[in-house]
């Protein structure tokens, strides 16, 4: 299955219980619209636990998440006779992979620099009730493209899509996986639900016993890029072959489709110009034609680029250039000293979110540093206007920690005063969900 996954970008999970899955669907048919939202579902449909605590489902999500998974507030039933989300895309794309989030699209962001983070961390979990006899109907997935980062417009024609449509069928899709509704004849047909919840993954993974692949990837990129994440599963890095053309020498071949520049990104993973990287990432927005810059932090993610990345930062450089090199050191991973120091006095909002982000990746169950986020997430007063960026990641990061750690911190007051603002709907979610989990 774990390989299947790192390939495609999903893996289908079976619940054989025709009984569950046709009670699941006359609840929600007879359910006034809206039909609740997060943890509203589960209160209104309770049998939906059913499914995500399926012995099927919870071990699928063990394998490709860890054993301290934890899930996250967001859960949905859409009706697949709607017409929207009718174009491949990724959801949410200023949680998940900031830009690209539609097919043919750029949603840029000045704080990632396009920056897709390369491990599965987040997984969406989509669910049918019932089957949906007509094949011209349903939610496809697009394999292997959670890869994707700059699109080429036809990139979704490299392999046949998967559509998902059969009764108490599963898709555990990867973060960045692009999919769509096919949309119907017409909107008076018989409607068909669409449930979906998300997870989250609290730590990273630990060397384990895992071995080599069973069998060839036969996938459309060089097998590079699917063995860094299987040794990344097994806890482990992948050691890159040599790349001895610079980065700018790489410019001048014209990359023409996806496939080819998602091959370049992870050549470059064995390359050691990694300075030739951070001097382009520092001239972004000063030089409008600067090529390629979508992958640049992509690239850098994966070389062997660490001490580099601390040097920068620690050289006093500006804020948003800082937040984009903070948020390629989370991608990574990878521990770094300064980190719990940068966490403790840093001023900007969109430095400080990145910082919680990546705390319970490089601290999993450190109670110090779960305890400093926790301070962090109280110092309310330093955040200015990016107060609720700060507040939403450190929530999360204290969600991770908390389940590595083993403790409750003492957020309680806090958190009643977020559920009661509507500053940020999001954010506001989030704190009612807290508010449930643990007070």
């Amino acid at each position: 299955m774990l390989q299947d996954f790192i390939r495609d970008g999903y893996v289908e999970v079976d619940i054989d219980d025709s009984t569950l899955h046709n009670n699941i669907n006359d609840k929600l048919s007879a359910h006034e619209n809206p039909i609740p939202r997060n943890d509203g579902l589960i209160e209104s449909v309770p049998e939906l636990s059913a499914i995500i605590d399926h012995p099927n489902v919870v071990s699928a999500l063990k394998t490709l998440l860890g054993d301290s998974y934890i899930q996250h507030p967001h859960k949905e039933v859409f009706l697949d006779n709607n017409w929207s989300n009718t174009n491949p895309h990724r959801d949410w794309s200023s949680y998940y992979s900031v830009g690209h989030n539609i097919l043919g699209k750029k949603a840029v962001s000045y704080f990632n620099y396009w920056n897709l983070h390369h491990h599965c961390r987040c997984l969406q979990v989509f669910y049918y009730p019932v089957s949906i006899p007509d094949t011209k109907r349903g939610t496809i997935f697009i394999p292997e493209s959670q890869y994707y980062n700059s699109i080429d417009g036809v990139a979704y024609y490299y392999r046949e899509p998967f559509r998902m449509r059969g009764s108490g069928k599963v898709v555990i899709a990867h973060q960045d996986l692009f999919h769509m509704t096919i949309k119907p004849k017409n909107r008076v047909e018989i409607p068909r639900f669409v449930v979906k919840f998300v997870f989250l993954r609290s730590e990273e993974p630990k060397v384990n016993s895992q071995g080599t692949p069973k069998a060839s990837w036969s996938g459309i990129y060089n097998d590079d890029v699917y063995n860094y994440h299987w040794d990344w599963y097994r806890g482990v890095s992948y050691k890159f072959p040599s790349y001895t053309e610079s980065y700018t020498d790489t410019l001048e071949n014209e990359i023409t489709n996806t496939r080819e520049l998602i091959n370049l990104i992870y050549a470059m993973g064995g390359s050691s110009d990694v300075g030739t990287v951070i001097d382009h990432i520092m001239r972004i927005k000063k030089e409008k034609t600067l090529p390629r810059e979508e992958v640049l932090s992509h690239m850098l993610a994966l070389m062997d680029s660490t001490s580099d990345i601390v040097s920068k930062i620690n050289e006093g450089i500006i804020w948003d250039k800082r937040a984009a090199f903070i948020d390629i050191l989370a991608n990574k991973g990878e521990y770094v000293s300064n980190w719990l120091e940068w966490l403790s006095s840093e001023k900007s909002p969109y430095c400080l979110g990145n910082l919680c982000y990546g705390t319970p990746l490089l601290f999993s169950g450190n109670v110090d540093a779960l305890n400093l986020v926790v301070k962090r997430f109280k110092d309310r007063d330093v955040f200015g206007r990016g107060i609720n960026r700060v507040l939403l990641k450190a929530i999360i990061s204290i969600l991770k920690l908390s389940k590595t750690c083993g403790v409750i911190p003492d957020i309680e007051s806090e958190i009643n005063e977020l559920c009661m603002s509507g500053s940020d709907p999001y954010l506001n979610i989030f704190a009612k969900h807290v508010k449930k989990k643990w007070f």
